[in-house]
């Protein structure tokens, strides 16, 4: 049986690919504010990135990050781009166990889908629409 573990610790464990002057968030920092940020409804780049520029002053206090500013658009784009999600998954797999979410041995489907016909402005680049997702 695991121990239990924070979310944080979780993403602390996962390997940051970037070189030292590339270091100026954490890496747990930005996942975890994209956890955030996508938990509050904030969809895309551009979303997350509205959500940590409205909420980065308590971000970077709450995180207790070294910097006050938070990734801008272009950087959040390029990190979720290059970040291993295999990396991610194995750490939200161990703070699932850990916390009792999942159990180890046991197999899961995940499916989701997007309801078509609550999609609010079909020609805006940002879409509002409902999503469904299910675990068994």
């Amino acid at each position: 049986m695991f121990r239990t573990i924070t979310l944080i610790e979780a993403l602390q464990t996962i390997p940051d690919h970037r070189l030292g002057a590339g270091q100026r968030y954490p890496l747990w920092g930005f996942l975890g504010s994209i956890i955030l940020g996508t938990m509050s409804g904030y969809r895309g780049y551009q979303g997350l990135s509205r959500f940590m520029l409205g909420q980065q002053a308590h971000l970077s206090e709450q995180l207790r990050l070294r910097r006050a500013q938070l990734p801008s658009y272009s950087t959040i784009r390029r990190l979720l781009m290059e970040i291993d999600f295999n990396a991610v998954a194995v750490a939200f797999n161990q703070w699932a166990q850990s916390v009792g979410l999942v159990q180890a041995g046991n197999n899961y489907a995940v499916d989701g889908k997007s309801l078509k016909n609550t999609l609010t402005d079909p020609f805006q680049a940002q879409q509002n629409f409902v999503n469904v997702v299910s675990v068994f």
